[in-house]
């Protein structure tokens, strides 16, 4: 509840509410932030499992001629986020 006095009301937007909400919304960014960094890491492990062992996760043997759209397919995975 804000005051009927509006310089003191004002201050109060500017000094107490105002910033609260800046930090919660940045919490907010920073949080999605890190979720995608983290998918991204486990996209990045998953993807270097992959070609180092040249085996599909389900243990079937890469492709040569359609490596490039697999790695295309995890390249359009992590810029969805």
């Amino acid at each position: 509840m804000l005051p009927s006095e509006a310089a003191h009301a004002a201050g109060l937007v500017t000094g107490t509410f105002l910033p609260a909400y800046e930090q919660a919304v940045h919490e907010r960014l920073l949080a999605a932030v890190e979720a995608a960094h983290g998918r991204l890491e486990e996209l990045h492990v998953e993807w270097t499992a992959i070609q180092q062992s040249s085996l599909y996760s389900d243990g079937t043997r890469l492709d040569p001629a359609t490596l490039g759209h697999t790695e295309q397919q995890y390249l359009e995975e992590s810029s969805v986020e």
